[in-house]
């Protein structure tokens, strides 16, 4: 992205005369501020709101980080991870929690702090539009999708996350150790959908078969209970693969309100290994992922771009 006195230089006029272009109240003409805020669209620039040294030379030694705006322990660990690895480089990581609502707004203000590189929690594509692809492209930030990669088009992008194909296959090996061979698998979103495609072809290659809920507009609690309320015992799943401990917490709830007991009447095997898995009554069985890897392998990635490397886009699976 473009500095002050590069942005003055293309400009053709002193740092102080943009810098006062951006201000409400100040001595140049309104010719003038039109023409610098004109040429700032058109090279996406804004003054930064930065003022240390490190910013002379082009860096200010920060790291932005978005993440889901919802409480799970694994992007906590993600964040952690993160924060080591860059306090340790001498960066700063700037993480904000973000809706897609609110991810415009926070990915401004990260530019206009004028941060050297971008990690982004990549579930179901982040919430990036192709306008901020497009911006991304043109500022040229060293960026990492954290979980599944981004879709095709996105600039150079290296991408951490956790083996899900793994993952899938430690879960439907788990269940049909135990014996079972009726195994529900719950609502697939995008972002999960190799576990899930995983899991089901281990299960099936198992001698199992895959039950749904019913498809309805009703929410996840519902067609739970639908799966398990109208189903005789015979017909009824003995186990359910939840695609994060979040549904497998549900699924508790579900088979408590029918009477029905875990593990007795109900295997149930989540996935993250969330903070809450533990307290459950049973504890969750579950597959753990190591967010704090996650995140100290994506801020080595980050720090590698910022300092020069030239690769190719890398993909790094815990």
């Amino acid at each position: 992205m473009l500095s002050l006195r590069e942005f003055a230089k293309i400009a053709k006029v002193s740092r102080t005369t943009v810098s006062n272009a951006f201000k409400k109240n100040s001595n140049i003409s309104d010719a003038t501020r039109a023409r610098l805020l004109r040429l700032a669209k058109e090279y996406d620039f804004r003054p930064s709101p930065v003022m240390r040294p490190a910013a002379r030379f082009g860096l200010t030694q920060s790291v932005g980080v978005l993440y889901p705006g919802f409480a799970a322990s694994y992007f906590d660990d993600i964040r952690q991870g993160m924060q080591v690895f860059l306090l340790e480089r001498g960066f700063l990581p700037i993480t904000l929690a973000v809706r897609p609502d609110t991810l415009r707004h926070a990915l401004n203000r990260l530019v206009d702090h004028r941060i050297d590189g971008l990690a982004v929690a990549s579930w179901e594509g982040g919430g990036l539009t192709d306008e901020d692809k497009e911006r991304l492209q043109k500022l040229a930030l060293p960026l990492v999708a954290l979980g599944p990669p981004f879709p095709p088009g996105f600039p150079l992008t290296d991408n951490v996350g956790t083996d899900d194909v793994q993952g899938g296959r430690l879960a439907a090996q788990h269940l049909l150790q135990l014996g079972h061979r009726r195994v529900a698998a719950l609502s697939i979103t995008a972002d999960v959908r190799v576990r899930a495609e995983t899991f089901r072809n281990e299960i099936e290659r198992g001698g199992g078969c895959i039950q749904e809920p019913p498809p309805s507009e009703q929410t996840e609690y519902g067609q739970l209970h639908a799966l398990f309320d109208t189903a005789s015992e015979t017909e009824r799943p003995t186990a359910v693969f939840a695609n994060t401990d979040i549904s497998a917490a549900r699924v508790y709830q579900v088979a408590s309100e029918l009477g029905l007991h875990i593990p007795a009447d109900l295997s149930v095997i989540g996935y993250a290994n969330l903070d809450f898995a533990r307290i459950l009554p049973p504890p969750l069985t579950t597959i753990c992922q190591d967010g704090r890897a996650v995140g100290a392998k994506a801020g080595e990635y980050i720090v590698e771009r910022i300092e020069g490397c030239r690769e190719e886009p890398r993909q790094y699976l815990v």
